[in-house]
C-alpha cells in the first residue's frame, strides 16, 4: 500500500488546482483520474465550448464586414477542421496540467477511485490491475453529471446532452434545446451562428431561472431578433423518433404544439456525482450534495470535499477557489471559502452577475439602481458591440452595492471587477472614485454607479 500525504480524487477545476497547491506546499500528493486531466470542463465543457463559441463570433463579425466596408463572407464551414482547432485547444490545456503535475511532483494516477473507509482509495485501472493508497488526507473533487430526462432516452446521435453537442459532429439542420439555462444559452449562440434553426423550451416563466428578470428578459428578446425560438412556460411531455428525426410535444400554457427537430440536445441542469460516497459515512443533502464546512471538511475526519461536488453553483472557478482552500487546511494553513462568486454565460451577448438580482434586493429593503446602456460607451461603439447594459444595485441607505448584472459584448471580463468590489464591500461612492480607463468597457461600470447616484454624464437624467 502506498502512502501520501493527500489523495486528490478527480482531476477537474477542482481536482487538479487542489493537488498543485498541495505540492506547492510540500505535500507528497497523488490524484486520480478516470478519464482525461482537466476532467469535464477542460476537455468537454468549459474550453470547448469557448472555442467554438469564438469562431461563431467571427462568422457574426463576418456577417457585418459590409458595414465597415469590407468585402468578405463565410462561404463554408469545414467541421472537420472546426473540431481540430477545439480539439488542438483541449489538447494545449490538457498537456499543460500533465506538465504542471510532473514539474511540482504530484503523481498522477489513472483509473477509477473507490474508497475503502476511513483515507484508503483504491484505484482500478481500465485493465483490471489495482493499487491502494492510504493518506493523511483525501480531497473529494469528482465533479457532476448531466440530469437525464425520465422517459428520455439519450443515444448520442438523435438526442445528446451536451458532451455531445460540444463534439460538434455535424451541424443539424435543426436543434431543439430542452433547458434554458447555461448550456442552453451557449448552445443556441453557437449553433444558430453556424446555421441551425434553434428551439429553445424552458419550463419556467424566464430563461436562466434566478437570474435578474431585466437581464433574462435582455438575452430572450437578443435571441429572438437573431431567429432562435423561446417557449418558455413550456414542458416537453413527449419525444418520438421518425425517419431519422424527432418530434417533440411541448405542452404550453396554450395547449401542446409539435417541434420537429434534427438533433435535441437536453441541458436541464447536473447532479453531483456521489454514488457510494455515503458508504464511507459522509453526509450528504437531500440531492446527493457532500456537506463541508467554510474549509471544505466534510464529517469525516481527514476527507474534504470540493466543486460541484458540494453545491450549486457548478462552476469552475468555484470549484479552484475550494480546491485551493481544501488544500491549504489539509496542509495545516488556515483558509475559508467565500460564498460571494461571480457568474458568466457565454452567450451572445455575454451574461455576467455578482450578489444580488434587483427582485431578491427590494425584497430586503429600498434600494437605488443604476443603469448605463452600452449604446452610449465610447468604447462599445467603436467595436460595433452595442447591444447590452451594465446594473448596479445598491442599498439605499448607505450605498453599499448589493449586485452588479451586465450583459453585452466582454461582459466577463468585468465580472472580477464587479466580484472584488462586493468582496471589499464597497459603496457606490468607492467605485466612483476609481478612475477608469478610456476608452474601455470598464467605464460602463463606472457609469452605472454614476448614475444610481444621478451623476452620469454621458446619460440624461432627469
Amino acid at each position: 500500500m502506498q502512502g501520501y500525504d493527500a489523495v486528490v480524487v478527480g482531476s477537474g477545476p477542482g481536482g487538479y488546482v487542489a493537488a498543485l497547491r498541495l505540492a506547492q506546499l510540500g505535500r507528497r500528493t497523488a490524484l486520480v483520474e478516470r478519464d482525461r486531466l482537466g476532467g469535464e470542463c477542460t476537455n468537454y465543457a468549459c474550453i470547448p465550448s469557448k472555442a467554438l463559441l469564438h469562431v461563431a463570433k467571427i462568422i457574426d463579425y463576418a456577417e457585418r464586414a459590409a458595414k465597415y466596408g469590407l468585402r468578405m463572407r463565410v462561404e463554408s464551414i469545414d467541421v472537420d477542421a472546426l473540431r481540430k482547432w477545439r480539439d488542438g485547444v483541449v489538447n494545449s490545456l490538457s498537456g499543460g496540467i500533465k506538465y504542471l503535475c510532473d514539474n511540482y511532483g504530484v503523481e498522477v494516477l489513472q483509473g477509477e477511485a473507490r474508497l475503502r473507509g476511513g483515507r484508503e482509495v483504491e484505484v482500478r485501472s481500465s485493465g483490471g490491475d489495482s493499487k491502494q493508497l492510504r493518506a493523511s488526507s483525501v480531497i473529494l473533487a469528482t465533479g457532476s453529471t448531466p440530469i437525464q430526462l425520465r422517459g428520455i432516452e439519450q443515444d448520442g446521435e438523435l438526442v445528446v446532452g451536451s458532451r455531445e453537442a460540444m463534439q460538434l459532429r455535424r451541424i443539424p439542420g435543426r436543434l431543439l434545446i430542452i433547458g434554458g439555462g447555461v448550456v442552453g444559452l451557449e448552445a443556441a449562440t453557437l449553433y444558430s451562428r453556424l446555421g441551425s434553426e434553434v428551439t429553445i423550451v424552458e419550463m419556467m416563466p424566464q430563461l436562466l431561472p434566478g437570474a435578474d428578470q431585466e437581464v433574462a428578459r435582455y438575452i430572450e428578446r437578443t435571441l429572438k431578433q437573431r431567429g432562435v425560438k423561446i417557449m418558455t412556460n413550456s414542458k416537453l411531455d413527449k419525444l418520438e423518433k421518425r425517419s431519422g428525426a424527432a418530434v417533440a410535444t411541448v405542452v404550453t400554457q396554450g395547449g401542446s404544439t409539435t417541434v420537429e427537430a434534427d438533433e435535441v440536445l437536453v441541458a436541464v441542469g447536473r447532479r453531483p456525482s456521489s454514488e457510494g460516497l455515503a458508504l464511507i459515512g459522509l453526509e450528504m443533502d437531500e440531492r446527493g450534495h457532500v456537506k463541508v464546512d467554510a474549509g471544505m471538511r466534510t464529517n469525516v475526519p481527514g476527507v474534504y470535499a470540493v466543486g460541484d461536488l458540494v453545491g450549486p453553483p457548478y462552476l469552475a472557478h468555484k470549484a479552484m477557489k475550494q480546491g485551493k482552500v481544501a488544500a491549504e487546511n489539509v496542509a495545516g494553513l488556515r483558509s475559508e471559502f467565500d460564498s460571494l462568486v461571480p457568474s458568466v454565460i457565454y452567450s451572445d451577448p455575454e451574461i455576467a452577475f455578482v450578489g444580488l438580482t434587483e427582485e431578491e434586493a427590494r425584497a430586503r429593503g429600498q434600494v437605488v439602481v443604476g443603469r448605463f446602456p452600452l449604446s452610449a460607451s465610447g468604447r462599445a461603439r467603436t467595436m460595433d458591440e452595442t447591444e447590452g447594459f451594465v446594473k448596479v444595485i445598491a442599498d439605499a441607505a448607505d450605498g453599499r452595492i448589493l449586485g452588479i448584472h451586465m450583459v453585452g459584448y466582454g461582459v466577463s471580463e468585468l465580472a472580477a471587477e464587479a466580484a472584488m468590489s462586493m468582496e471589499f464591500m464597497a459603496t457606490l461612492e468607492d467605485v466612483e472614485a476609481v478612475i477608469h480607463p478610456h476608452p474601455t468597457l470598464s467605464e460602463a461600470l463606472m457609469e452605472a454607479v454614476e448614475a444610481a447616484r444621478k451623476r452620469s454624464v454621458h446619460i440624461f437624467q432627469k
